[in-house]
Formats: C-alpha cells, structure tokens, sequence
C-alpha cells in the first residue's frame, strides 16, 4: 500500500496487527447512511452516457435543486419531473414541508465517451494458478518518454526517493519483451491514475508511486496518456501478457486536516492544507472529491450525504474501528458507507476495464475499509451497477481477479476480505502477508522452521475464499527488498519455497537484477539510493539473479505438482534454523505428480535421518534444477517410505517422482539405540557423555557418530566395547532450548548406515551478567559536536532513541545485551514489538584482526579504534546482521542469517537481543569481546532522513548527507 508523505514509506508498516497484542477483527454488521426522506432515484453513482434522476420527499409543498453546486433556495429551479443528465453532475436539492427544510445532495458521474474497448483478452482458465506475477512500480521501471518527466511543480527530481523518476507507460511498452522472457504472465502495475504530485513541508512528499488519487478517471501525465495506457496494455496482451491495475478505495491525497472528528460543517477542528499548498491542485480535480471543505454544505448534507469521513489522523493502532472512518497518515478518508460513494467506486473500477480492457485489480489498503464494503462492490448485479467481477463477466473475462493489501500478520483478517463469516464472498485473495513474516523470520532471520509449518496450516482452515488463490512474495514497494536482509543463497531459497508452493507467486521489479534499494528505478539516469543515480540501464538479461529467477520460474511451469499439488509438510525444526521439507502430490500422484522439497537454513550441513514421506519403497526421486549446494542427483525411498539424506548448509534441492519399483540400497542390519542421557533429561553443562548400545559388533570400515539436530559436521565419534558405546559430546556452541542427540553406524554411505531414534533433551545453561553500563539521560542529540532534534510527529516525543544502560549477561559462546532505553512504543504495532528506534549492535572479537571502523550508511566513524566484525540491527518491522566481509561507506557487509531472538518489555522500557553463537562463529568464550552501540531510526531499511529543520519524519540539525546518523551511542563495553 502507499500513502505516501515524506514518511511514507514508514508509515505504511503501520497496518501491522500484532497477532499477540491485538485483538483479532470480527465481522461487522454494514453500516450506510440511514434513508432520508429527501432522497434520490438512483440514488448515485456512475452512470454510461446518461441517467434520469427523481427528487422524492413525501407530501413536500415544493422541491428545489441546483447543478452548478450552490447551495438550493427557493430561488432555485424547481423541482418537478425527473432530470435527466447527460454530463457528470453534483445535485443539491431543498425539499420544503411547511416550517421543515431539509437537504440533501447526491453525485451522477457520467461516462459518455464512446472509446470503450470492444475486445477483451480472456482470463485465465485455471483460476490465476499458473500465472507468476511481475510487480511493476510505473514510476521506476523504464522511461520510455523523457517529455513527460517534469511537470513543472517540482515534482520530479532523481536523487530522492520522494520525487517521480522518469518511468511510464511507453517505458513499459518497451520493454515487455524483457519481462516477459523472465517467464512471469502476467504484470501488476502501480496505480496509473492522476495523482497529487507534491506536498512539501512537514511532509515533503510527493505521489510518483499513485497512491494519492486526484482523479480516478484519469492517467497521471507523468505516466502519459489513457492512449499510451491502452496501447501499453494492448502490446501486453499481444505477448500473452495480463495486466493487474493497482487501485484504492480508501483515500485520496492529503489535502486537508481535521484534529477531531468534525460534528458540523463549520467546525473549526477543519483545515485546508496551505502552506505550503498541495500541488498541482489544492483539491482532487475529480467531482466530487474537489468539495473538499465541508463549509460549503448544511447540516442535513454534512450528516447525511459526505463524500469523506472528517475524521483526524488514526493515532491507536491498536484499535482497528479506528481504522475505517480515520484518516491514515494525513490521507484524505473516503466515506465508504456512502452508499453513493460506493457506487462511484464501483463505477471508476468498471471504467478501466471499458477503457484499456485490464484483467484484474489489486486493491491497496483494505484493512482501513469495512470487509463487508468488498460485497457489492465485487459482487452485485444490479442492473447499470453491477460490481467488477459480474461486469467483467459481461465483458467475456470469466475470471477477473481482485486480491486485497491488508498487510497483517492475522490470517482471520486477511481471510475476512475474501469471505464473510456466513460465507458471503468478498475479494478473491490477498496478498499473502501471515505467510510472508514466517518467510523473513525462517529465511532472512534464520528462526525456526517450524514458522512456515505454523502459517502453512493455517492457510487451510482461516476461511480463506479461495487458499490457493494466495498471492506469495517475499518483497514489494511497501517492504525493503529481502536481497538487502539476507544472503544470496536464502533469498533464492524464499524465492524456490514460493515457487513450490501452491499460491501465485509475485516478483518484484528489479529483483532480477540484484536491486537491494526498495524503490530503485532500473533505467540510466533514475533514482538508485539516496543522492545517488544509476549510470546506465539495469535491463541485462545475463545476470546471475535474472538467471536464476527465469529457471526457478521455469521449473514451475514445467512441473504441473506444484501449481496444482496439495501440500504436506514432512519435517521442519521447532528450536532453531535448519530442516524444511515438505511433500506435493497431484491428483492421487504418481509419475511427475509428487515432489519432495529440502530446505536446510542453517550454517551446517544437516542429517535428515529415516524421514517417512508417505511414498512407497522403490520410488525413485531426480533433482530438479536449478538447486542449491551440492545436492544429491537422485535418491530411492526405502521401507515404508523413509530416507535418510544430508542437505548442503544455506540450500535447497527439489526433488520429482521419476521412476517406480526401484531397487533402494540395502542397510546394513545392525541397529543401535541411546541409553543415556534419557528422554527430556534437563541439561546445563558444556560437555556431556552420550552411551547407547547396538546389536552386534561394528564391521570393518563402520564407525559410531554421535551429533545434535542433524549437524554430522560437528559430530563425536564414539569409543565401542563389543555392544556398547559411549561419546564425550560438547554443547559449548549450542544454544538454549530442546534438541536431538542422534547416534549413527556410519557405513560411509548415508543410503545403507543406520540412524538411532533421537533422544530430546533440553538445554538449560544460564546466562550470567558480565557487565551493566550506565548512558546519560537527553543526550540524544547525536554525536559530540552535534545538536539533532527529534522529528515533530507525537510518536517521537518520548525520546525512543536514548539508551539509559546497557546489561550484557553470556552464556559460554552465547550473550544478551539488555537495553533500558528511556522510552519503548509499539504505537504503529510493528511486528517486532518496537518502534522508531533502530539499535545497532557492534561486535568485535578477541584478539580481532578486523580493520573496518565505519558505521555503514550512517556517516560516521566508530570511536576509540573500535573495529567491528559483526553489527546487528534491529528495527521495528525488519533484523538485519553482518558479518564485516564487503563493509563499506555505503553497504553493510555480508548478511548473516541467526539472527538474535528480541524480547520487548514496555512496563520496564527494555529492549533484550539474545545472540546465539552460531551467529557469531560459534565461539566457546566470550572473555575480551568488545561492544559498542549506537542509535538512529529507519524508513524500511533506509536510515530516516537528518535536514537542516526537523519535520513530522525527519530529524532536523544536520545535513544527512554527510553528518552523522547517530543520535545516541555507548561507551565501548568490554565484556571481563
């Protein structure tokens, strides 16, 4: 979704509903208007070429009405048979009943242009299950006409992320080919309507992405022209490509403020925004969003008949019946429970199918619209005002889709825009954000597999419309890309989980040239970061990443198992990163219809010891390409189904049913079990001893090993008397919590040694305090030399970046840095617990031979010759780690992907990071560690803007080019 002022891109995030904290929406009962006796025949709405309107008020001495949006006296027309109007019209009317007046108002919107498209390319004949999305930002993907760049409002400029760039339609047009050789089907493009184009100020903001509508029956000329859109569409469908147009129904642009909820037309809590105006226009330019100023309407039309809800900005997030009637981040509220407004939206989303014959919608920011709105506004039949789907039935496309942002972590609200309770159904699908938190927690944070299995089992029984009609992704233009969170290797693992599952996978622009800017154009000459344009065009179809993303994207639509398979899940890890693997079969499978899926997120190669997998012995499985890591060719299921195999460390190996009745290798027969320690045993020392027993003596060539949740790596060989063993095992690096001992006869080949039953034990090692530092209280304000303000907005003004002590406690290789920070708030309800306050956590080892001192992006360099190996940051929606290899001015380094665990206490204002040492190379001391920590804020993974004057969003007292974003630090903290 975008929304889109200087602080845009942060305050999108706000419609994260902490699933923990928040109480889980409930349907609820629609709300419109109640009738009035003065009324309209229709009511209004959006009408082709013309429509013939009654004025009713029962028993009235005389009805007046004007069309020229004055307000009706008895100088007015009169009224006295319907009217009919032929040209989009505003009617005011005054019915007089003896000593009562009344008024009431009404909007026709009249489509009388003959242009309509008389040919429609159809939809897809498999309900959207073999289309791959390609998410295309218009303003950033390709400048296909420099004219149209600058407007003249300063509007356009290419250093910032707050300006339009360049791109638009002709770009697009231009470069279908190159899309459509990626392999994806279909093309979803940002909001191509007239936006407002630049709010300066406080927000200092502008609409280049098109969430901020100023005409929704226009294109934004900056895009170019409803030609150039029909002719953009035109070449796509010519390809074999669909279109997905993005659309709002919730707000326009920002072009007045209320500081309470209004109770009449001339309540002073109303202002216009002036200074500075909004620009092109100080009002939407579309009727009858340009009565913008309730001033100009009575009692009985403010009450009765408002096109917007005149409402303040939401400020608790907590409380969704905020959301649908408050304005989100200063954006002007629509009134959807205007029956009349409800209309309009039905009728401008029929238009652009009538207009450029586009195949579907998504639709932005639907947690902040009732549920039940969706209804009609899909669904209905009435006659001259049917809602999209039935009207794109009429049109020949059978299967319009529409799927929903509601950007949420809770499936029963996400599936409550596609289905009521009482099964009335609402959008088709949503865009699969449950699903994409596990995919950053498991991929990019490297947290238990188990994440997925959770959000995959919900999926199934949340009352989703349709669950395989989910659109999957792991980045768009609201999030920071996930090539700049995590590694090549588990981005590309997310991506081929995506591709594997059932859903409708999306990329988006610029993945498959390795962008990591969220917003970054692709074309020379475009925005490419901050103060910084690309030098050339990013259009190269020989990348690695357009490389991979064309073959994993084949691989789906050359095996039918995984667009149409049930999945199931088969093994994954409920304590720590590791195994995922789960199982698609086809119909009732066979040859080519069932799939086995291996994932290992961990930095050790791992054991997948006689894993059941529901086949039959003898079915033999090929790997797929492309894979990652050194996989295994094939493998051949034995007894009952099972197999043991070792996934590659960061990897992934998709595997397809080939052949049947294969001969799988024969294990060996001895057997071998773990006597101690015993089930569930509680553990609190490094080293254990390990002793089992097996069958008969060991063979030549045959040894005993004894390892923990699969890492054959760091395995123990045992000492072996005749029939018994015994292993010396160390948990120095392992972290708290439950794991598996495994014991193995180890014939050299995995396919024919033997796997003892895992014992779980749980780990219970202490930490212990090393050291607490005390930080001085307000002194925010950025490094020494320094004098930074905090940005105005209110959410700022409890000082959430000043630290106040620092509590480092280590558990063998592994610690935690609890930190009091002054302030803790959650009020946008990140996901993360926290907000506006990004600490980032510098490490340095012992004896270190690091030489890098720079605090990456942040202009700045570290004091008193700390030299880091590792920096963590943790933001409110997004953790990032890096190990120091690639660090530079202006990249952080290579991402580490076991990332610490965070606890959020308000009551205590504290802020707990728990690092395990696999995090940090698996340490067994940390006696001689260095620490140093420092304070700033984020938009999306960018460090928020320092200006010269603070604004809403913006830290003020400094140039962010080049003065240092740091507002708060510690003292260097060695650990004894």
């Amino acid at each position: 979704f975008m929304k889109k002022t200087l602080f845009f891109s942060y305050l999108f995030l706000i419609f994260i509903l902490f699933s923990s904290c928040i109480p889980q929406q409930e349907e609820t009962t629609t709300t419109t208007m109640t009738p009035k006796e003065l009324s309209f025949s229709p009511i209004g709405g959006m009408y082709k070429n013309s429509v013939e309107v009654s004025i009713n008020y029962t028993n009235a001495d005389a009805i007046y009405y004007t069309t020229d949006n004055s307000t009706p006296t008895t100088n007015s027309t009169k009224y006295t048979s319907p009217i009919t109007l032929t040209s989009s019209t505003l009617i005011r009317t005054m019915g007089v009943k003896g000593s009562t007046i009344k008024y009431a108002m009404s909007y026709f919107d009249i489509d009388s242009s003959t242009n309509d498209i008389t040919s429609h390319y159809q939809s897809p004949s498999n309900q959207w299950k073999d289309e791959v999305i390609y998410l295309a930002m218009i303003d950033r993907f390709a400048d296909g006409d420099t004219t149209n760049n600058n407007q003249g409002y300063d509007e356009y400029g290419t250093t910032t992320e707050a300006k339009y760039s360049g791109g638009d339609f002709k770009g697009l047009t231009n470069k279908l080919d190159y899309i459509k050789s990626l392999g994806v089907t279909t093309i979803w493009i940002t909001p191509p309507i007239k936006n407002e184009w630049w709010l300066g100020g406080t927000s200092n903001y502008g609409g280049y992405h098109g969430y901020w509508a100023s005409d929704f029956k226009n294109v934004d000329p900056h895009f170019g022209t409803i030609q150039d859109y029909k002719d953009f569409v035109d070449a796509a469908h010519s390809k074999g490509l669909r279109v997905i147009q993005d659309i709002v129904v919730n707000h326009v642009g920002d072009y007045f403020t209320c500081t309470t909820k209004l109770t009449s037309p001339t309540d002073t809590s109303f202002s216009l925004i002036t200074n500075p105006n909004p620009k092109p226009s100080t009002a939407p330019e579309q009727m009858p969003w340009k009565l913008n100023n309730p001033s100009i309407f009575t009692q009985d039309e403010f009450d009765n008949n408002s096109f917007y809800h005149w409402t303040p900005n939401i400020t608790d997030y907590s409380d969704i019946t905020k959301y649908y009637d408050n304005q989100m981040s200063g954006l002007d509220d629509i009134n959807t429970d205007n029956p009349v407004v409800a209309n309009l939206m039905r009728g401008y989303f029929r238009y652009w199918i009538d207009k450029v014959g586009i195949d579907g919608y998504r639709v932005d920011t639907v947690l902040y619209v009732k549920p039940e709105f969706f209804e009609d506004f899909t669904n209905s039949t009435e006659t001259n005002n049917k809602g999209i789907r039935e009207y794109a039935k009429e049109k020949g496309k059978s299967d319009f889709i529409m799927f929903g942002e509601t950007y949420n972590q809770s499936d029963a609200v996400n599936a409550s825009y596609t289905k009521s309770a009482d099964g009335k159904n609402r959008l088709d699908s949503i865009i699969y954000f449950p699903l994409r938190y596990s995919i950053i927690k498991v991929f990019a944070e490297g947290k238990n597999t188990s994440e997925l299995t959770t959000s995959l089992n919900k999926r199934y029984t949340a009352g989703y419309a349709n669950p395989d009609k989910l659109v999957t992704f792991i980045d768009n233009h609201d999030v920071a890309r996930f090539l700049s969170l995590s590694t090549d290797n588990m981005t590309k693992s997310a991506y081929a989980f995506i591709m594997t599952i059932p859903g409708i996978p999306k990329i988006y622009y610029g993945s498959e040239q390795g962008l990591k800017e969220m917003r970054g154009s692709l074309f020379n000459g475009g925005f490419a970061g901050e103060n910084k344009t690309n030098s050339s065009d990013l259009y190269d179809t020989n990348t690695s990443w357009y490389i991979f993303l064309k073959d994993i994207i084949s691989l789906r639509k050359n095996n039918s198992v995984f667009r149409n398979g049930t999945l199931k899940i088969l093994k994954d890890n409920s304590n720590s990163s590791g195994i995922f693997s789960y199982k698609m079969v086809e119909g009732t499978g066979g040859v080519d219809k069932e799939a086995i899926v291996f994932f290992n997120t961990s930095g050790s190669d791992l054991l997948i010891a006689d894993m059941t997998t529901d086949g039959e012995k003898g079915d033999k499985f090929d790997l797929l390409q492309p894979s990652l890591g050194t996989q295994t060719t094939s493998f051949t299921l034995k007894d009952g189904g099972i197999i043991s195999i070792n996934i590659p460390k960061q990897s992934y190996g998709i595997f397809l049913l080939k052949q049947k009745s294969q001969t799988p290798p024969t294990p060996i027969t001895n057997t071998i079990t773990i006597t101690s320690p015993t089930k569930d045993a509680s553990i609190d020392t490094n080293d254990i001893t390990v002793s089992g027993t097996i069958d008969s003596a060991l063979s030549t060539g045959q040894t005993i090993k004894v390892f923990i949740d699969g890492n054959i790596d760091s395995s123990a060989t045992a000492t072996v008397t005749l029939t018994s063993w015994t292993a010396n095992v160390s948990l120095e690096t392992t972290s708290n919590g439950y794991h598996k001992i495994y014991a193995m006869i180890d014939t050299g080949n995995i396919e024919t040694s033997v796997i003892s039953q895992p014992t779980i034990f749980e780990f219970t090692k202490p930490f212990v305090e090393a050291i607490t530092i005390t930080d001085p209280e307000s002194d925010d304000k950025g490094p020494a030399g320094f004098n930074y303000t905090l940005p105005t907005d209110i959410s700022f003004a409890t000082h959430l970046q000043d630290i106040l002590k620092v509590k480092v406690s280590t558990s063998g290789g592994s610690f935690k840095v609890e930190l009091t920070m002054k302030d803790v708030s959650s009020v946008w309800n990140p996901s993360n617990g926290f907000d506006h306050v990004v600490p980032s956590i510098f490490i340095q080892k012992k004896d270190s031979t690091s030489t890098i001192d720079i605090n990456p992006k942040h202009n700045y360099t570290i004091p008193n010759s700390f030299k880091w190996d590792y920096l963590f940051m943790g933001a409110g929606w997004n953790f990032s780690m890096y190990e120091k290899t690639g660090a530079t001015t202006s990249e952080y380094g290579t991402a580490v992907t076991t990332l610490p665990i965070c606890k959020v206490d308000k009551t205590n204002k504290t802020l707990t990071f728990t690092f395990s040492s696999s995090s940090i190379g698996n340490p067994t001391n940390l006696s001689g560690w260095k620490i140093y920590i420092s304070t700033w804020d984020e938009d999306n993974g960018t460090p928020r803007r320092l200006k010269t004057t603070a604004t809403a969003y913006e830290f003020g007292g400094g140039d962010g080019t080049k003065d240092p974003l740091v507002i708060d630090e510690t003292d260097i903290i060695t650990i004894p």
